[in-house]
């Protein structure tokens, strides 16, 4: 029952956020906040309007008695005044202090919003190194089985994102160089039929299936 007395709990802050008046107007809507899984992204038109919004987000983890992780928290800004020097924020006795990108989903702080990709491929290709390391001598199918467990990380939060056709092909490239690496492949052979053949899918077709969440949803369930 855990994931559902989570959502529960998650869904006083919705409740609570929404009765107040601050926020930023997007295509004549009010928006404040996004919530994916335990992450939280609060949006505001002003600073003091984003201090209200932490100062009820501390309220509702006191009276739920669920903490912040103050060290993956911080805040940044976007448009004209991005660069401007603003005082750390508080969150009930911590501050938080404003960067340049998200660390979570790696969004990048510039006049206009991106998604930096470079972060991810960082994670996975540590992550694949890791298995690469330890099983020389491992078959090629259970080598793959051990990789695809870090698969996720390529996808992680795909279906509340939009990724340009330039970041899909780089990030099918990284899966792509997987099968590379496992079956001795030459750095630009064609492995696409090789996928296929194993009844695999390779990133970009995975990425339309996250891209409907309705479809996501039931390739999890």
């Amino acid at each position: 029952m855990s994931l559902s007395l989570f959502s529960v709990l998650m869904n006083i802050f919705i409740v609570r956020l929404k009765t107040l008046g601050t926020g930023r107007c997007i295509s004549g809507y009010s928006l404040k906040r996004f919530l994916y899984a335990d992450d939280i992204i609060l949006l505001s038109a002003s600073v003091s309007g984003l201090q209200s919004l932490l100062n009820c987000c501390y309220a509702v983890s006191q009276d739920v008695k669920l903490d912040f992780n103050y060290s993956k928290s911080c805040c940044f800004s976007v448009g004209r005044r991005h660069s401007a020097k603003i005082s750390d924020m508080a969150l009930g006795p911590e501050t938080i202090a404003w960067c340049d990108y998200f660390k979570i989903i790696s969004f990048c702080s510039e006049p206009r919003l991106y998604v930096d990709t470079d972060v991810t491929k960082r994670k996975f290709f540590t992550a694949c190194n890791s298995i690469f390391g330890n099983c020389h001598s491992t078959d090629e199918l259970i080598q793959l089985q051990l990789l695809e467990s870090y698969f996720p990380l390529l996808q992680y939060a795909l279906c509340a994102l939009r990724l340009t056709a330039a970041q899909r092909a780089d990030r099918n490239s990284c899966w792509n160089s997987v099968y590379r690496r496992i079956f001795n492949f030459r750095k630009f052979d064609f492995v696409t039929l090789l996928i296929r053949g194993l009844g695999r899918l390779d990133f970009k077709q995975t990425y339309i299936y996250c891209s409907n969440f309705e479809i996501y949803k039931k390739m999890f369930q």
